[in-house]
């Protein structure tokens, strides 16, 4: 699960995986469960009553509070990590935001010239609330609704869905949490490592294929451990709405390290679907990525391998790979120089390199300028070709403790 920034410090530029309307996952609504469903569903029934059993008999160490350094959306949310660490409060709610706003002006070899002001391009616009109330014997009930917004317009993004970002709600202990509904697949804080420029944006955004389309699970039940030795992992199954419909079923699961300088991790996601074949059949994602913090400077570098890359074609299954090498640099007292280039290779056909570049200028520790600009080189006929745009935004974030007793 990939927990929303809301804390955020300006100046930690490294946005968090953005959808918007491209989620390809199990639509909205009630979930129609088949019997290996249930099978992959027992596993979490386990886990839970491990999880209150556990903090019954008070067997287990605490729990260390986390968050994946450089880029990455958190593999525990903030609000699980309140209600692990927080043991002094029975019930607490917050309310938190960010809203970003940009102008961008993009260009390539096959449409005009063309300036909009778009929402998003650093961080998703959004508005939640998260909260955890004690229930006794180190566990907790934690819940979180997150609605993302265009600031430009006033529309909901994510296809219209009231709380399209996050919703889900579950229990939270010494032993980790178990979590259901709407929530980040596993790899979402991984490839949160290597996406350091701007997720919302075209072609800054990291092409692992898997996040950009389907870093959002419906229906999702998650397990997410606590953080041993610099360890954490997740595991989670996302139950399809139709047997071999499109967005049937994901089964996610990663492990991420997190100690001192260094940051790394690897996921695995495979979804069932017939969007690509008329019949079901399952795709894999592989995604690896690490960072490595020089103190005026970080480094990150990421790989993933998909079944099917949707940027090149959305009717026919495509395997792809994508390279990845970036940095960031400090720049006075309140910038930062950030730098990604990747390239895309695709099963067949020639590969595409992309060079992303950003200033970021913290005004304050909520508020923060932000110009980038990037070019896609690709030779293909695909949705990229060779094109490039220009962004000049401003992002502000909030919070504030709306309940607590």
């Amino acid at each position: 699960m990939g927990g929303i920034k809301d804390g955020k410090d300006p100046m930690d530029d490294t946005p968090d995986r953005e959808t918007e309307e491209r989620d390809g996952g199990a639509s909205a609504g009630k979930a129609r469960i088949s019997m290996r469903s249930l099978r992959s569903g027992g596993v979490f029934v386990t886990l839970l009553i491990m999880l209150y059993g556990a903090n019954t008999f008070g067997e287990a160490k605490g729990t260390e509070s986390r968050t994946s350094a450089g880029s990455g959306e958190r593999y525990t949310d903030s609000v699980i990590q309140d209600a692990v660490a927080d043991a002094k409060t029975t019930y607490q709610v917050t309310l938190y935001g960010v809203i970003d706003l940009d102008l961008t002006y993009s260009r390539n070899n096959k449409d005009p010239s063309v300036s909009t002001v778009t929402s998003g391009n650093w961080n998703g616009s959004r508005l939640g609330l998260r909260g955890n109330e004690d229930l006794g014997d180190g566990l907790k009930a934690v819940f979180q609704l997150e609605s993302g917004f265009g600031i430009h317009n006033g529309q909901l993004e994510q296809g219209g869905r009231l709380f399209g970002r996050q919703a889900y709600v579950g229990l939270a202990g010494r032993l980790g949490a178990v979590t259901l509904g709407r929530q980040y697949a596993a790899s979402d804080a991984v490839a949160g490592i290597v996406d350091i420029i701007s997720s919302g944006s075209f072609l800054s955004a990291y092409k692992s294929q898997f996040y950009w389309r389907l870093d959002r699970l419906d229906n999702a039940l998650l397990y997410s451990s606590p953080k041993m030795g610099g360890l954490q992992a997740v595991l989670g199954y996302a139950f399809g709405e139709n047997d071999g419909a499109a967005g049937s079923s994901t089964r996610t699961a990663g492990v991420l390290y997190s100690a001192g300088p260094l940051t790394a991790g690897v996921s695995f996601e495979s979804w069932a679907t017939s969007s690509f074949s008329g019949s079901a059949r399952e795709y894999d994602f592989w995604n690896f990525a690490a960072s490595y913090d020089l103190g005026a400077a970080a480094l990150v570098a990421g790989y993933s391998a998909d079944d099917a890359n949707q940027d090149i074609s959305s009717t026919i299954a495509v395997k792809s790979e994508t390279f990845a090498l970036g940095a960031k640099l400090t720049a006075g007292a309140a910038g930062k120089i950030i730098s990604l280039f990747q390239v895309i290779k695709p099963e067949h056909g020639a590969a595409m390199n992309i060079t992303s570049l950003s200033y970021t200028h913290a005004l304050s520790k909520r508020t923060a300028l932000y110009a980038q600009t990037a070019v896609a080189n690709s030779p293909a006929a695909d949705v990229y070709g060779r094109r490039s745009e220009f962004t000049f935004g401003i992002h502000h974030q909030f919070n504030a403790l709306v309940g607590e007793k």
